[in-house]
């Protein structure tokens, strides 16, 4: 599992996990509470988990330097991705 120790945002990807109503304080949150990570596309990492509040959302990261992820985007996970993530056990 790779090591997330600090996750970068620009403004404009700030604004556009709020368009889906997701704050960088609930992304920062899923890396605290033990969240599933899987690789995606390009070398993209995909990190499914819940809140502190208790919504499910996943973000997809890039890899920027050693310990260090940029933000691509963040949102809550649809029904059907919400039903892939509890297959996986974590509930």
């Amino acid at each position: 599992m790779p090591d997330i120790r600090r996750l970068i945002f620009a403004e404009r990807n700030e604004e556009h996990i709020a368009v889906d109503g997701v704050t960088p304080e609930e992304v920062r949150e899923l890396g605290e509470a033990n969240p599933l990570i899987e690789r995606g596309r390009e070398g993209k990492l995909l990190v499914w988990g819940r809140s502190s509040s208790g919504r499910h959302l996943l973000a997809v990261l890039v890899s920027r330097r050693r310990g260090a992820f940029y933000v691509v985007t963040a949102r809550e996970m649809n029904p059907r991705k919400r039903a892939r993530y509890n297959r996986w056990g974590r509930r």
